[in-house]
């Protein structure tokens, strides 16, 4: 009986998951790298902006872990549109509390919090997964070549 997974589907299978593990890692490493420079670029050189805190919830700890308090403040741009963002710090707040923001003009939507920095730890750690990630894709790839030609 012949089975639909012989060496050389086997190889060509493993090889592509693994073109396509490589590929995904890179596009997610592009946009990481991306979102922290326009963060980045808000903390140094962005319009500040008072924003007030319109919702707070309590997101339930997992593995016996406490709350994490997620807030979501709204701010009105230069030009008068009105956006929202999530805070990231985790620090508790109160509704109606007010937030100093920092924006670039081009980019209202990707405001950040005066006080949670770039990110460049959180960047950092996203592209070392990521780059395991890319890694793993290119040992399939190379034991799917290995498997095509045995």
């Amino acid at each position: 009986m012949r089975t639909w997974l012989t060496h050389t589907n086997a190889g060509s299978t493993l090889g592509v998951f693994g073109v396509c593990l490589v590929l995904l890692s890179l596009v997610l490493a592009v946009r990481v790298v991306k979102r922290w420079f326009w963060r980045r670029r808000a903390m140094t050189g962005g319009v500040f902006a008072q924003g007030r805190v319109l919702d707070v919830a309590l997101e339930p700890g997992d593995q016996g872990r406490e709350p994490v308090p997620r807030a979501v403040v709204w701010f009105y741009a230069l030009d008068g549109q009105e956006f929202r963002i999530e805070d990231p710090t985790g620090r508790p707040r109160a509704l109606g509390e007010p937030v100093l923001l920092r924006y670039l003009p081009a980019r209202p939507e990707w405001a950040v919090v005066a006080e949670a920095g770039p990110g460049t730890v959180a960047m950092l750690l996203s592209l070392a997964f990521l780059a395991f990630f890319a890694l793993a894709g290119l040992y399939l790839v190379l034991m799917g070549v290995g498997l095509a030609r045995a």
